[in-house]
């Protein structure tokens, strides 16, 4: 997928309220227990510094939780029975 549409989608979701963002650096913010995506980023030596990260606002967390648990596991659990 191009990065300028990902980009596009990603700002639709700050839009709608779904995702927030960090801007800055990482360096003794995060922690493993708290955002263990961001301490993996913080970790590569390519994205060190001042970026652009992004979080699961609370409405955005509740989105998420309800398609997983509608859409997605319903069709990991129907691939599964298929498999048996």
């Amino acid at each position: 997928m191009p990065e300028d549409e990902v980009e596009r989608a990603v700002q639709h979701l700050v839009q709608l309220g779904l995702l927030q963002e960090f801007r800055g650096s990482l360096k003794g913010k995060v922690t493993s227990s708290v955002k263990p995506w961001l301490k993996v980023k913080q970790r590569n030596p390519e994205r060190r510094g001042r970026g652009i990260y992004y979080d699961l606002t609370k409405m955005g967390k509740k989105v998420a939780g309800e398609v997983w648990k509608n859409y997605v596991r319903p069709s990991i659990k129907k691939i599964r029975g298929n498999e048996s």
